[in-house]
């Protein structure tokens, strides 16, 4: 017997994309860029705008392994998302740029 009883089920479907013209950003991002005109610029070319909300992301629980040249944190969103992530800070390094020194900020909201 065919599925749903044997009765012919037609469907309509339709697929489309949204091409973002400005990536999201926070509140706090959003702020600042009210001061850059090219960025003003931009988002008056969009017709269409979305506002969402999420609880805050921040970074937490460093661990430094200068031997091994990685770099292991939280990340935590909210009460309820903490994923720890492993950066190999040596693929992070610019090729041709070996053996000069780099110094990398961290905090819990920016690193």
């Amino acid at each position: 017997m065919p599925p749903y009883g044997g009765k012919v089920v037609r469907m309509a479907v339709k697929q489309t994309s949204l091409e973002l013209v400005y990536p999201p950003v926070s509140n706090q991002e959003a702020v600042w860029l009210t001061e850059v005109k090219e960025v003003q610029t931009v988002l008056r070319g969009s017709d269409f705008y979305m506002i969402v909300a999420r609880e805050e992301a921040r970074f937490e629980d460093f661990e430094p392994d200068e031997e091994a040249g990685t770099l292991c944190f939280s990340f935590v969103v909210g009460s309820r998302l903490r994923d720890r992530v492993l950066l190999r800070l040596d693929d992070l390094i610019p090729a041709g740029s070996e053996g000069e020194s780099y110094w990398l900020e961290l905090g819990p909201k920016l690193m």
